[in-house]
C-alpha cells in the first residue's frame, strides 16, 4: 500500500502555470466610475483597462486610437471651415493692386482761386468746368467757386487739362464780369505733388451798354431830322397867329423850319486786356543714378561707354509757370452825338 503522498506532485511556479487567453479573463476589479454596474458584469468595461501584466489592453489601444482621429477630424474640420470663410472675405474686399497704387502716386490734388475785383461774400459764384485735353468737351471735374477764395477741385491724373469758365458771377450792385476768351491750360505731370491754378476776371464795360443806347437815339433822332416836332409846331403856329394878329390885312406869314443839325462829341475807349495763366510745363527726364547724368533717350551708349545700369526718373520744369496779358479789344476813339441844334435858330433839342 502506498503511501497517500506518493503522488503527490509540488505544485508548480507561476510562470510554469498555463495562463488562459486574455480574452477568458475576468477582472475582479471593481468598475471605474461613471461605467454602470451592469455593463461591468457584462464584460464590457473590463477592456479598458490594463491586464495583470502591467501592459496596455486591446480594447484601450483601439480607444486611443479612436479618440485620436476624432480629434483630427475636428481640428480638420474646423481649419476648413475657417479658409473657405477666409477664402469668402476675400473675394468680398479684394486687395488694391499695384497698379492701383502706382496710379494714386502720380494723380494729383488740385486747387483753383478765381481773382475778381470788386467781388464780395454776396458776389455770385462762378461755375467752373475742368476739361480733358486741349480741345474736345470731356468733363473732368465741375465746380461752382466762389471768387477771390481757394476752391479744391479734386484729384487728377497725369495728363493735359483746360479750365473753362461757363458763366461769370456777378456782383449785388448789377456788375459782372468778361467771360475769357481762353481757356487756361494746364498739366498734371504725374509725381503727385499737389497743384495751385489761378484765374482773373475782368469787369465788364459798362459803357458798351451805354454806346448801344446813345446810337439807338442818334438813329431815332436822325429819323426825324429836317422835321418840325410838335412842339415845334405848335410855336409855329402861334408865331403864325400873332404875325396875323399884328399885321391885319396882310397874307400869314410863313411859319420857320428847325434845320437840326447834330452836335457830336469825341468818347474815348481803352484798351481791354484779359490775363492768362500758364502752368509750368515739365517732361520726365531719365537720370542715371551713378553719376546723375541726364541719359534720356541716350541709356544705351551711357551704359556701353561708362558701365553704369542703374538709372531713375525725374520730372523737371522744361517751362516755368508765366502770365500773359491778352489784348480783347484795342483803343479807340468814337464819335457819339449828344443832342442837336438849330442851324437857323439856333435852338436845341
Amino acid at each position: 500500500m502506498g503511501n497517500e503522498y506518493d503522488s503527490f506532485e509540488p505544485p508548480k511556479k507561476a510562470e510554469e502555470q498555463e495562463k488562459s487567453p486574455w480574452w477568458n479573463e475576468v477582472d475582479e476589479q471593481a468598475p471605474a466610475p461613471g461605467i454602470p454596474a451592469t455593463a461591468w458584469d457584462s464584460g464590457y468595461g473590463h477592456d479598458y483597462y490594463d491586464d495583470a501584466d502591467g501592459g496596455i489592453s486591446p480594447g484601450r489601444i483601439v480607444a486611443i486610437v479612436i479618440a485620436v482621429l476624432a480629434g483630427l477630424l475636428i481640428i480638420g474640420g474646423g481649419a476648413a471651415f475657417a479658409l473657405s470663410h477666409q477664402g469668402d472675405a476675400q473675394d468680398e474686399e479684394p486687395g488694391i493692386t499695384q497698379e492701383d497704387e502706382e496710379a494714386a502716386k502720380q494723380a494729383s490734388m488740385v486747387y483753383l482761386t478765381v481773382y475778381a475785383d470788386g467781388a464780395d461774400g454776396n458776389t455770385s459764384p462762378v461755375s467752373i468746368s475742368i476739361l480733358k485735353g486741349e480741345d474736345g468737351d470731356d468733363t473732368a471735374k465741375a465746380v461752382n467757386a466762389k471768387c477771390n477764395e481757394r476752391t479744391e477741385i479734386g484729384v487728377l491724373e497725369p495728363g493735359k487739362y483746360r479750365v473753362h469758365v461757363m458763366s461769370v458771377p456777378s456782383n449785388q450792385d448789377g456788375s459782372t464780369y468778361l467771360t475769357p476768351l481762353f481757356d487756361m491750360t494746364f498739366e498734371v505731370a504725374g509725381d503727385g505733388q499737389d497743384m495751385e491754378l489761378s484765374v482773373n476776371l475782368d469787369k465788364a464795360d459798362s459803357g458798351s451798354e451805354e454806346q448801344t443806347e446813345n446810337q439807338d437815339t442818334a438813329a431815332d433822332q436822325q429819323q426825324t431830322d429836317g422835321q418840325p416836332t410838335d412842339a415845334a409846331a405848335a410855336n409855329t403856329s402861334n408865331d403864325s397867329g400873332s404875325s396875323t394878329a399884328t399885321q391885319s390885312g396882310s397874307s400869314a406869314a410863313q411859319s420857320h423850319q428847325h434845320n437840326w443839325v447834330a452836335v457830336t462829341a469825341t468818347k474815348h475807349h481803352d484798351a481791354v486786356y484779359r490775363t492768362v495763366n500758364h502752368a509750368a510745363v515739365k517732361e520726365r527726364r531719365c537720370i542715371c543714378n551713378s553719376c546723375n547724368q541726364d541719359i534720356t533717350g541716350n541709356f544705351a551708349q551711357h551704359r556701353n561707354a561708362s558701365g553704369h545700369s542703374k538709372y531713375h526718373y525725374e520730372y523737371k520744369v522744361v517751362k516755368e509757370a508765366y502770365t500773359e496779358r491778352v489784348l480783347v479789344s484795342a483803343a479807340y476813339d468814337e464819335t457819339v452825338t449828344t443832342g442837336y441844334r438849330c442851324s437857323g435858330c439856333g435852338a436845341t433839342k
